[in-house]
């Protein structure tokens, strides 16, 4: 386990939208693991090409006064690339985030020739579903709750939605994460633990509950089949041409269906 957290960038970014097609970063941090085991912080602030809104404001705690003079991301996320090629090679070195889909696709959209978008990415939000799917005492899979809900050894004073500080405490929930897999028999001995987990984190999220809705709660084999044919034409999540499909929840659904059948 250790060889894999050496070979681990676990990165955050704070942008001017919710919506990644259009969000430019405007603070970016991540994490690398040394010899010593201990997680070294990196940080940086970014200027964007239009004012921060003080709604973004109001959640990241970024004004336009604290982004003045500094470089926009697009014009330094080249360092970042630089720094990637120290820690590993892209057969190597794994990128992890918590809700890794809206960072890749942040880069993916605003800054495509970064070489981290060659890399495999983790994504911690993902992996804690998979593992605690089923457990009714984890209610939630937001980086503070589950900070709190799993204890983790992080300083009280590291605040929340700043990029550094959110990486670290992803790294921290990263390590307790690949304590549980191994608890549950993710791994096994002897075996490359990078190939391991990728291949485990290419599974579907089977999940046997509704996540949301008016049938929230509920098995979901025991939500009525009529519901279901409504959702498959309604629901985006359930619609692969939509920015809001889930794979996961698509794969749980035809599973409940073909256990109905």
């Amino acid at each position: 386990m250790k060889d894999l957290l050496m070979n681990t960038v676990v990165l955050d970014t704070e942008t001017t939208s919710l919506n990644f097609k259009e969000a430019e970063v405007i603070e970016f941090g991540f994490v690398l693991r040394f010899k010593d085991g201990e997680w070294q912080q990196f940080n940086e602030l970014h200027k964007p090409s239009e004012s921060i809104k003080p709604e973004i404001s109001a959640v990241t705690n970024i004004t336009d006064k604290m982004v003045v003079g500094k470089p926009s991301f697009a014009d330094a996320y080249t360092d970042f690339d630089q720094i990637l090629e120290t820690v590993g090679s892209v057969d190597d070195t794994v990128i992890i985030a918590h809700n890794a889909f809206y960072d890749r696709n942040v880069f993916e959209n605003g800054y495509p020739a970064s070489t981290v978008l060659n890399h495999e990415w983790v994504c911690t939000m993902r992996m804690a579903k998979k593992l605690y799917a089923d457990d009714d005492t984890v209610t939630q899979f937001n980086l503070a709750y589950l900070r709190y809900r799993f204890e983790l050894d992080v300083p009280e004073d590291i605040p929340a939605h700043r990029a550094s500080a959110d990486a670290y405490v992803t790294a921290k929930l990263f390590e307790h994460l690949l304590d549980e897999a191994q608890a549950q028999g993710v791994f096994a001995p002897g075996l490359d633990k990078r190939t391991q987990l990728l291949e485990w984190m290419n599974e579907s999220v089977l999940m046997t509950k509704m996540p949301f809705g008016k049938h929230k709660g509920k098995k979901l084999e025991d939500i009525p089949v009529g519901y279901w044919t409504w959702a498959l034409d309604n629901m985006d999540s359930l619609n692969d041409k939509k920015d809001e499909y889930d794979a996961d929840f698509a794969a749980s659904v035809i599973h409940a269906l073909e256990k109905l059948s």
